[in-house]
């Protein structure tokens, strides 16, 4: 039944909110293992432009568990350097391969774009120089 519902939610879910869920679980499941330290819902949409209130991103914030494996997540980040502490932001070689393995992680459902296009929002949450969006 359950994976009926993601179907039909991947259908009648339009790309925009798709983002917005991606993105804002994927940041939720790093604050909770501690990647990113008390970051707030504000900063993601002001750094991401994900919707006109900042408010709107709280629902979405609270299903990460749902989402996103907290085992495979640390296997992603496992990958960067020792020296990140999630105070700090990633090179842009490192960024790139955490960014790339989250893709790879997204499931099928909250694909929202072309994968440049979500390897680009997924740098800009690690890399140090946040990307400018066309």
């Amino acid at each position: 039944m359950a994976i009926v519902g993601l179907y039909l939610l991947s259908i009648c879910l339009p790309n925009r909110g798709k983002r917005i869920i991606m993105l804002t679980t994927l940041h939720a499941r790093l604050v909770r293992d501690g990647v990113f330290h008390a970051e707030t819902l504000q900063k993601l949409n002001e750094s991401l432009f994900l919707a006109s209130s900042d408010t709107a991103l709280t629902l979405p914030a609270s299903i990460y568990g749902r989402v996103w494996d907290a085992n495979q997540i640390q296997t992603v980040l496992n990958e960067i350097d020792g020296r990140y502490d999630g105070d700090t932001c990633l090179l842009y070689s490192d960024a790139k391969k955490v960014s790339e393995s989250i893709i790879s992680l997204t499931p099928e459902w909250l694909r929202y774009g072309s994968v440049d296009d979500m390897r680009r929002d997924v740098l800009s949450l690690f890399y140090c120089k946040p990307l400018t969006l066309a």
